[in-house]
C-alpha cells in the first residue's frame, strides 16, 4: 500500500492527498477545498492471466459557463496512466522500463498537449 498522505503537484501548486478509501485491490486519495476544488487519485491492481495496475488522477472544479459567464458550473477532467502485462514472461522491473519511457515522452516538450489538443 502507498503511504498517506500522496503528494501531487497540479499547475504548480503541490497538494496532500489523504487516503479516504483503501481496499486490497484499490486506494482512494483526495483533497478538497471550500471552493468545490477537488484531486482525487485512484490507483488500483488486478492480478491474473494479465497483470493490470491503474493511476488515475482527476480535478473537479467550478468554470464560467460559456453561455452564461456570471453562472458557473461544475467541471471535471481526468487522467489515466494504465499498464497492463503478462504475468509470465515480462519481469516489474521491465514494465517499469515502459512506463518510465513513455512517462517521460508524453512530458516532453509539452506532447500532453499537443495529444489532448488532438495529434496523433
Amino acid at each position: 500500500m502507498l503511504s498517506d498522505p500522496q503528494s501531487v503537484t497540479f499547475n504548480a501548486v503541490t497538494y496532500s492527498l489523504a487516503r479516504i478509501s483503501a481496499g486490497a485491490d484499490q486506494s482512494v486519495y483526495a483533497y478538497n477545498d471550500t471552493t468545490g476544488f477537488k484531486l482525487q487519485l485512484t490507483v488500483l491492481h488486478a492480478f491474473g492471466k494479465r497483470n493490470r495496475a491503474v493511476a488515475s488522477l482527476s480535478w473537479t472544479g467550478y468554470s464560467a459557463d460559456p453561455l452564461v459567464p456570471a453562472n458557473s458550473i461544475l467541471v471535471q477532467d481526468q487522467a489515466s496512466l494504465s499498464i497492463n502485462w503478462p504475468q509470465v514472461g515480462v519481469t516489474t522491473p521491465q514494465v517499469n522500463f515502459t512506463t518510465q519511457a513513455l512517462l517521460a515522452w508524453a512530458a516532453a516538450s509539452g506532447l500532453a498537449l499537443r495529444i489532448a489538443n488532438g495529434e496523433t
